[in-house]
């Protein structure tokens, strides 16, 4: 007996220094891995609608692995390439209006000549040298830009690695994650109907914020280029695009995009522009939000939209972008364990003295 238990000390000492050894060296790896758990319970309905034409489970899994590119690796090329020309003529444009007022410098200063001035009615800004803080600020703005630049360009090699190691592990996980998924639940002391309440929770949690985001992208993406059209911006396709990746920060979200754009509209005396870029962001592009998200998510996720607010900003400040995903997952199960926590310290059978006082 004493033997035995040396036996399974020993063992578990060892198999703590190995799982420690195992997160060392798959640690560069657990993005991408996390990344492809996400991919594979959100694209699932995909895979099993190809499995019911396509015999063979690993011919179904590469298919799917390669759709899964598509729908999502192709459009993200297309919209950044677009971006990128719109980018340009955007810079082009604005070199081309400094170039005629004399200068970057000389450009500004027109801008805010209408604003200064009203602010210099209330204000004694005679001390206040304009051209030399914008110079200042202009030279600072040129070296952080080079730096995002330089390490922009660093990270592509990495974003590129971490994305062939996704697919690659997609595929396994599209064609042996039935089985990945009964082993792993075997080895868990809980009852199936248990196991599967908290599977449920972590898949419906996935899907719904995939969706939402996908959702919610699109919709403030659309509505900003259009609203940015309106107003007669050249770049309206790349402000579009631009808000809809912004959609995904919590709280701010595509007011990062319109905002700007309707003060640089106020700035430059184009008041009713400005104020309608604010109206319609404030109530169309940010309402819309709180109308998609509760629709695609809430169907899903059964939590507070206040706890899956706090899941949000809390998972994204604890796993970057990946938190968007982990915090709601975190928090249901949570939920789904207290859940049935409680109900397993209900259905505790009573004491013996109690019973007999019971009866």
């Amino acid at each position: 007996m004493h033997k035995k238990k040396a036996t399974i000390i020993f063992l578990l000492v060892i198999l703590a220094i190995s799982v420690g050894f195992c997160f060392v060296i798959l640690q560069p790896f657990l993005e991408p891995l996390a990344y492809a758990i996400v991919l594979a319970i959100a694209c699932h309905p995909l895979l099993l609608w190809l499995q019911k034409h396509v015999k063979n489970p690993s011919r179904a899994s590469l298919l799917a692995t390669l759709l899964v590119f598509v729908l999502f690796v192709v459009p993200l090329m297309f919209l950044l390439l677009t971006a990128s020309s719109q980018a340009i003529s955007l810079a082009q444009s604005i070199s081309h209006k400094s170039a005629e007022e004399g200068g970057v410098t000389a450009f500004l200063i027109k801008i805010l000549d209408k604003p200064i001035g009203w602010i210099g009615r209330h204000v004694d800004l005679t001390k206040f040298d304009l051209r030399s803080q914008i110079k200042s600020h202009l030279n600072t703005a040129g070296k952080y830009l080079l730096g995002v630049a330089a390490q922009l360009l660093g990270n592509v090699a990495g974003f590129v690695v971490n994305a062939i190691i996704t697919f690659l592990v997609l595929f396994f996980f599209f064609r042996e994650g039935r089985s990945i998924l009964q082993h792993a639940v075997s080895l868990l002391p809980l009852s199936e109907n248990q196991s599967r309440r908290i599977l449920h929770g972590i898949s419906d949690a996935i899907v719904g914020n995939v969706y939402g985001i996908v959702a919610v992208g699109a919709a403030q993406g659309l509505l900003t280029g259009i609203a940015t059209k309106i107003v007669g911006m050249n770049s309206s396709l790349l402000l579009g695009l631009a808000a809809g990746g912004c959609s995904v920060i919590p709280v701010v979200g595509a007011s990062v995009v319109w905002f700007p754009v309707a003060l640089y509209m106020l700035f430059t005396g184009q008041i009713w522009k400005g104020i309608f870029l604010i109206v319609w962001g404030t109530l169309v592009v940010g309402t819309v939000d709180n109308i998609i998200r509760p629709l695609v998510v809430g169907g899903k996720v059964a939590l507070h939209p206040v706890l899956l607010l706090f899941a949000l900003i809390g998972g994204v400040q604890a796993f970057g972008f990946l938190g968007l995903f982990l915090g709601p997952v975190i928090l249901s199960i949570t939920t789904a364990v207290f859940d049935i926590l409680m109900e397993e310290t209900r259905s505790e059978p009573l004491h013996p003295t109690e019973e007999a006082r019971t009866g």
